[in-house]
C-alpha cells in the first residue's frame, strides 16, 4: 500500500464512523466517541445566521450529573468542566459543550473539537468519584479526631 492509497482509505474510513441525519431544526451527528459506559456520543449541528452552531444540547453534563454527582454542583466541578472544553477551543454554556464556525470548512473540526471536549467532560466521572471520596475521608478523619 502506497501513501496515496493509504490517505483515501483513512478517509473513507473515518467517515464512515460518523452518521448523520436530520432531527427537528438540528442534524444529528451519531460519532465514534463514547461515554464511559459505552453510550454513544451525539452531537448536534444548526444554522445561526452567518455561522453553524455545533453542540451536545447538554447531553454529556446531563450523563456526568446522572452517573456522578447530581445536584447542586460545586464551583469546583464547574471549573473542571470548563477547563475541559478550553482545552479544546469550545465552550461551555448553560450546561451544553458547543462551538461555532463561520466557514463549513471548520465544521468538522468544530465536531472534533466538541466530541473530543465531550470525552474529557465525561471522564471527569472519576476525578469527581475521588474527590467524593477524599471528602468522605476527611470528614471520617474529622469525626474520629484522628
Amino acid at each position: 500500500m502506497n501513501c496515496s492509497e493509504t490517505g483515501k482509505t483513512l478517509i473513507r474510513d473515518i467517515a464512515a464512523l460518523f452518521s448523520c441525519s436530520p432531527q427537528g431544526d438540528y442534524f444529528r451527528i451519531r460519532t465514534p466517541f463514547l461515554y464511559p459506559d459505552c453510550d454513544v456520543i451525539d452531537l448536534f449541528c444548526k444554522p445561526e445566521g452567518d455561522f453553524m452552531l455545533v453542540s451536545d444540547l447538554g447531553e454529556t453534563t446531563g450523563w456526568l450529573w446522572m452517573n456522578a454527582v447530581g445536584e447542586p454542583r460545586t464551583a469546583q466541578q464547574e471549573a473542571l468542566i470548563s477547563e475541559a472544553c478550553r482545552t479544546h477551543g469550545v465552550k461551555y454554556h448553560q450546561n451544553a459543550i458547543l462551538a461555532q464556525c463561520d466557514s463549513e470548512d471548520m465544521l468538522a473540526e468544530a465536531v472534533m473539537r466538541v466530541g473530543q471536549a465531550c470525552v474529557r467532560v465525561s471522564d471527569l466521572l472519576h476525578t469527581f468519584r475521588a474527590l467524593e471520596g477524599s471528602l468522605e475521608a476527611l470528614d471520617k478523619d474529622t469525626i474520629l479526631g484522628s
